[in-house]
């Protein structure tokens, strides 16, 4: 009897079936590799050529052995190639993380960088930006700054980057700072004090110095010139300069509203009497005037003249344009006298001889005199608008 390799029944030898477990025992048995008798294991040789046993099971025990061997290399070379896939994957994907990682910081240097070249030049002396333009630059500066520093919230950042990352961060909040306190300066440089806001901007930029020393990758670096160290200085002459233009502007606005409202009065008295001469003379022709009251007429238009141009002389102008534009009203009136004289010599001329045809010469360089008179004026009121519209923007400024 000998046992099943299958169920460990007893069976019998020459079964080539197990009666219990129905496996074939054709393939368990051995054969003899001599002459290919069928073996049983308890033989000890060979009945047909005479084969011991013994050598065969050493042999079958060897190539069990080696099946074992072969099977442990395949799963150690299974594991080797698993192992090396993942190690190469892990690499592979680390080196893109540091790759983007890297892509990512050097980009927000590049913009960083810009803002700083930006905000390094607006205050240079030689810009003369104003107030409004300043502010609108900042703008664009914060909104750029915002950004970059919202996507370096959310970038992944590598093990080994955690103090540059730290640093970066602390570096893009510096900046934001310094663009909302130069913000605040000039929103308002002119009324309010600067110093504890100039004070901020002075610690920042000694701040984003620190850091700007401290953050680097591929090549790339955060740049610190001397016009960037330089910006509280050129911020504080801006707002000097500032405060002096609004001073000479608040002062001439001041000295021309004066002005203006002074010489206001003489140009209403002017409009007054400019055309009344004319009338008058039209009247006397229609006979609604004697020639007494006519000369009387010619004489109250001279010295009404005479008294205004007087007037508009002694007008303080403590600003170029308003001398210019006192200078052009004199000139008016001036015309306007000879206007005034030369129709006098007509009427004179008419009076005395009582002929309208030899004093009509007289009265036609009269009427030439007057249309000049008129032209002038039109002139000065071009240059009095333009100059009370001129007022009108200077008053935005001193606001």
């Amino acid at each position: 009897m000998i046992r099943c390799p299958y169920c460990a029944k007893y069976i019998n030898e020459d079964d080539e079936f197990c009666r219990f477990c129905g496996q074939s025992l054709q393939e368990k048995k051995l054969v003899c590799p001599v002459c290919g008798e069928h073996l049983n294991l308890t033989m000890q040789t060979c009945p047909s050529c005479g084969q011991e046993l013994k050598s065969l099971l050493l042999v079958d025990k060897h190539l069990k052995y080696q099946r074992a061997v072969r099977r442990k290399i395949m799963i150690f070379s299974l594991i080797f190639i698993l192992l090396a896939a993942g190690i190469t994957s892990y690499v592979f994907f680390r080196q893109r993380e540091l790759n983007n990682y890297n892509l990512q910081v050097s980009y927000y240097i590049q913009t960083v960088n810009n803002t700083n070249k930006i905000l390094a030049a607006m205050f240079i002396k030689d810009k003369n930006l104003t107030p409004e333009e300043c502010r609108k630059q900042l703008q664009i500066q914060a909104k750029n700054i915002d950004e970059i520093n919202k996507k370096n919230a959310a970038l992944l950042v590598p093990q080994e980057y955690n103090k540059l990352a730290a640093d970066m961060k602390q570096l893009l909040i510096n900046e934001n700072n310094l663009i909302q306190q130069l913000l605040t300066i000039v929103n308002t440089p002119v009324k309010n004090s600067i110093d504890a806001d100039a004070n901020k901007v002075k610690n920042n930029i000694k701040e984003i110095k620190r850091l700007a020393a401290t953050i680097a990758v591929a090549e790339q670096k955060i740049t610190i010139d001397n016009n960037f160290l330089a910006i509280n200085d050129n911020v504080l002459a801006w707002v000097k300069k500032l405060r002096n233009d609004y001073e000479q502007n608040n002062k001439q606005f001041t000295n021309m509203a004066q002005f203006l409202a002074a010489i206001e009065t003489d140009v209403q008295e002017y409009e007054i009497i400019k055309e009344r001469l004319p009338d008058i003379l039209s009247n006397l022709r229609k006979g609604g005037y004697t020639w007494a009251e006519y000369f009387s007429e010619l004489d109250k238009a001279e010295a009404k003249r005479t008294e205004l141009q007087g007037a508009v002389d002694n007008i303080t102008a403590n600003v170029p344009e308003g001398a210019v534009l006192r200078q052009s009203l004199h000139n008016v009136l001036s015309i306007s006298l000879q206007y005034v004289r030369a129709a006098r010599q007509a009427a004179r001329i008419e009076f005395e001889d009582n002929d309208y045809k030899e004093a009509k010469p007289y009265y036609d360089k009269a009427e030439i005199i007057h249309q000049r008179e008129e032209d002038v004026y039109k002139s000065f009121i071009k240059q009095y608008d333009d100059e009370k519209k001129n007022q009108e923007k200077l008053q935005i400024l001193v606001k």
